[in-house]
């Protein structure tokens, strides 16, 4: 593990002959589950070395969670507002996708 990209470039597989995969579905080919499962379990050490308190331990994040928050980043990159909250606990902004993917305050750690 030396940060040097050992893999083939491009999608991980072509869609069947004639259909083609959903945006969700090639955002996913080039990034890949793998991404997720390697970022939760770095996020999960390094926060439990830097966040755990015996009042307060670190709950572990999952790969589908990692996605998730990736997810809500890419979303406030296109939806733009004053303050992440604004996402979460404006009348006013309707983004069902971000509310239901996690909280603000699992967000925010």
């Amino acid at each position: 593990r030396n940060g040097t990209y050992s893999g083939e470039p491009g999608p991980l597989q072509h869609p069947p002959r004639g259909e083609q995969w959903s945006p969700v579905g090639q955002f996913m080919q080039f990034l890949g589950p793998r991404l997720f499962i390697e970022a939760a379990r770095l996020t999960n050490i390094r926060a439990r070395a830097l966040l755990w308190t015996r009042r307060n331990p670190w709950k572990e994040v999952t790969a589908e969670e990692i996605g998730q928050w990736a997810g809500v980043q890419f979303l406030m990159g296109v939806y733009r507002f004053p303050s992440i909250a604004m996402y979460w606990n404006s009348p006013d902004v309707r983004m069902p996708a971000i509310r239901g993917a996690m909280t603000l305050n699992r967000f925010k750690a």
